[in-house]
């Protein structure tokens, strides 16, 4: 009988200590959230830092396609995009007073503003070349800074507008580069920025695998990962972000050879800079690489004839997939608070799904594919 009654009351003491246990939590989180301390929402505390890129290598190719004479043939895709990024801006009414493009290069969208638009830019990159070749539209004031896109530092709350084209791609730290976005940016601020993702030279990266499969018995990671598009709108949310909008614009460009093309990364700076990337690739796998890729994905005309070999179309021979991610935040809501991802997916254009193809050496130069027809072909798939 003494035992039971010891039982009893070890369990009503038990179950005090854990009601009061209960109470104590409770009451705890009603001081959290009735106090004005709250933990802050960062990208960092929800996704962790990756390191797949080389940045000095980064660095170091970018510096030397920018030395380059003939760099303008190769900056076409950076031209269309920056000039899509800037009319994006232009829908926007209303006037930003501090402004700043991370990874300028030579200002592709800097160039297209307009003073009723943007007032003063800052503009950011790497390369000290890109920066002095920069243009700017005109009556809009300026100043360039050599700073990189990973270690970039502005004071709380003192930019309306960043804005990048083409540039996040290769950073390694995404998270922690949109925490320092969401610090900079004033309550009512706006982010901005392009960079390629999805299936960007799908083709390339395909044709170069079934090379190395065949002639090698393996492959390796000859083409730098990009970023999806679930990614994007998770680190837009994980970062605070309000009025979220990301949407996907693909364009098709024709070129006469798959060497054409890896000759038009290499000149754009756009190289492999992966961490884990070969030192170098056999000429042997170029070569089937660059025949598979022909086979896969040229432009062929067939012969009424029967068993007669299938003819080329020139100068429309080979294309490439380029996928451009654009996404946009706002930087009103309170810095401490939960914001629901609600992504907007635009659909795609018709200039976007019209297939582009180069003109190498044109004078006919503009950034403008559509409107000024550098390099549209007409001819159907």
């Amino acid at each position: 009988m003494s035992q039971l009654k010891s039982l009893l009351n070890q369990r009503h003491l038990f179950d005090k200590r854990l009601l009061e246990g209960r109470y104590l939590r409770y009451q705890w989180g009603r001081f959290l959230k009735n106090s004005s301390i709250e933990k802050k929402k960062t990208a960092s505390a929800v996704y962790r830092t990756m390191n797949i890129f080389d940045r000095k290598a980064k660095s170091l190719q970018k510096e030397r396609s920018a030395q380059r004479e003939d760099y303008h043939l190769f900056e076409y895709v950076k031209e269309e995009i920056g000039w899509r990024t800037a009319d994006r801006i232009f829908d926007i009414k209303r006037t930003f007073h501090n402004a700043v493009e991370l990874g300028a290069s030579r200002g592709y969208v800097s160039r297209h503003l307009a003073p009723d638009s943007v007032t003063k830019i800052t503009l950011c990159d790497a390369s000290q070349t890109h920066l002095d070749k920069a243009a700017v539209g005109d009556g809009v004031e300026f100043e360039k800074i050599l700073i990189d896109e990973e270690n970039f530092d502005f004071p709380d709350d003192s930019v309306d507008l960043l804005v990048s084209s083409l540039a996040l791609h290769w950073v390694n730290d995404l998270p922690g580069c949109f925490d320092k976005i969401m610090k900079c940016l004033k309550p009512d601020g706006v982010f901005m920025a392009s960079l390629f993702g999805g299936d960007t030279l799908m083709e390339l990266r395909q044709s170069v695998q079934l090379a190395e499969s065949e002639r090698l018995g393996g492959m390796f990671p000859h083409v730098s990962p990009f970023t999806r598009i679930r990614d994007i709108g998770g680190l837009l949310n994980a970062a605070g972000f309000t009025m979220q909008t990301v949407d996907t614009d693909n364009m098709v460009i024709w070129y006469p050879t798959a060497w054409h093309l890896m000759e038009d990364l290499r000149g754009l700076g756009e190289s492999n800079a992966a961490l884990n990337r070969p030192l170098r690739l056999s000429k042997d796998v170029q070569f089937a690489a660059a025949a598979i890729y022909d086979e896969m994905y040229g432009k062929f005309l067939y012969s009424a004839i029967i068993d007669t070999p299938r003819v080329l179309i020139p100068n429309a021979h080979v294309k490439n997939t380029v996928s451009t991610l654009t996404l946009m935040g706002d930087g009103d809501a309170p810095r401490h608070c939960s914001v629901l991802y609600q992504p907007s997916v635009a659909p795609l254009s018709a200039l976007a799904q019209s297939p582009y193809h180069r003109l190498r050496g044109s004078d006919h130069k503009s950034s403008r594919l559509a409107q000024c027809g550098l390099g549209i072909n007409n001819l159907s798939h």
